[in-house]
């Protein structure tokens, strides 16, 4: 369309976003809002920070699927310490999620620092690659290999694939982290 065509013909393999425009009518997509949720536990362990977030109910059964990620800052900043962090554990009945924050550079240091509530914009997906063919395996033998603070989004695929009678093999490397999230959380 750019190039005067008729119709696209380009090898994007990604989210076309004229297409998407198109598809909602010509008009821009809803921009996700930031909520302020509230903190109920974080427990540090080494330089990873594990942190249990009460959030709305809808928000909670949308991120407990493979891939879920949400993006957090400390209400103290501004949009540009947005951070991607992917969902390690989500209770819909409960209403709460769970995020492990490896603690590295300048926006990490900012979330480690809060203790009450923190801002979260979300849902987002599609965090891991295969994504289409781990949602349609049932009955098989699968291999799952993490390292390090990759483990923590490793939970939801491993009991995404538990659930649809998946049997599962792990090899683990505790990596700079120094932790194992899959056993820690008895799934191993």
């Amino acid at each position: 369309h750019l190039q005067n065509e008729s119709f696209c013909n380009c090898n994007w393999r990604g989210m076309c976003i004229f297409q998407e425009y198109y598809f909602c009518g010509n008009k821009l997509k809803d921009k996700r809002d930031s909520i302020e949720a509230k903190i109920i536990n974080k427990e540090l362990i080494e330089n990873v920070a594990i942190v249990t977030i009460e959030v709305p109910h809808t928000l909670a059964r949308q991120l407990n699927q493979p891939g879920a990620y949400v993006f957090v800052r400390s209400k103290d900043t501004n949009h540009f310490f947005d951070t991607p962090m992917s969902i390690m554990e989500s209770d819909p009945l409960k209403d709460i999620i769970k995020i492990a924050v490896q603690i590295n550079g300048v926006k990490t240091k900012t979330i480690n620092k809060v203790e009450d509530s923190i801002l979260i914009r979300g849902p987002y997906w599609n965090g891991i690659h295969g994504l289409e063919a781990l949602k349609t395996t049932t009955g098989s033998k699968c291999l799952i290999i993490a390292r390090g603070v990759a483990q923590a989004p490793a939970i939801l695929v491993i009991k995404h694939l538990l659930t649809h009678n998946n049997s599962i093999d792990c090899i683990l490397d505790p990596g700079s982290v120094n932790y194992n999230f899959i056993s820690e959380n008895h799934l191993v």
